[in-house]
């Protein structure tokens, strides 16, 4: 066996420190993407909660949904208000439906479209997002 020299030496381990180097850069990275998979999860979660919050936080507002779910008369104040609430609604699921595609809770979707003020309401707007939106809303959920 020949002596290895110095540089050979020097030059072995720092190439075991970029290997080393590379794993380590590996784990970090696929920590980094469960944190941001979590937040993604989080996030989605929020964005499902923050209309039912909006009912929870503002009691009227329930009693404003029950009331157009039973055909109850609406001033032109409560009815904007309502559309608001649903329009956020809509906003929250076209969000959805661009960034987490795979996670979608058409279930759910289909529960809230089962009301009649609800389906008017998205005959009207539904053009205000995009046609994709509005094409797999259609499909999926109001014609289920």
């Amino acid at each position: 066996m020949k002596k290895l020299e110095l540089g050979q030496t020097i030059t072995i381990l720092a190439n075991l420190g970029v290997i080393a180097g590379i794993v380590f850069l590996g784990l970090e990275l696929r920590q980094n993407n469960e944190l941001m998979e979590s937040e993604a999860r989080f996030n989605r979660l929020n964005l499902q909660l923050g209309s039912v919050n909006l009912i929870v936080e503002h009691p009227d507002l329930a009693e404003l949904i029950v009331r157009s779910q039973n055909d109850g008369d609406l001033t032109p104040a409560e009815t904007y208000r309502l559309e608001s609430f649903w329009f956020r609604l809509f906003s929250n699921m076209h969000w959805s439906y661009l960034e987490a595609y795979d996670d979608i809770p058409l279930e759910t979707w289909r529960r809230i479209f089962r009301r009649a003020f609800v389906q008017a309401y998205w005959e009207n707007r539904k053009t205000d997002f995009s046609p994709e939106f509005a094409q797999f809303v259609d499909e999926n959920v109001v014609n289920r």
